[in-house]
């Protein structure tokens, strides 16, 4: 029996989006929820997930 594979947590500080087996944007070997995250939120874009707000301090913390 094979187990389902487990989701983990964006890479992104600060996120809480888990992250789905297969759906990841890989970065520099990390796994992301979305493509803003993972380029670090260029121009203040912000995460897919509309309740997420960590890209409001990713200028800050990165």
């Amino acid at each position: 029996m094979s187990e389902k594979p487990v989701n983990s947590v964006c890479a992104c500080e600060g996120c809480k989006c888990q992250v789905e087996p297969g759906k990841a944007v890989i970065s520099a070997g990390k796994a992301y929820c979305c493509q803003a995250c993972a380029e670090h939120h260029p121009h203040d874009r912000p995460c897919n997930d509309q309740h997420c707000h960590c890209g409001d301090t990713a200028g800050a913390a990165h």
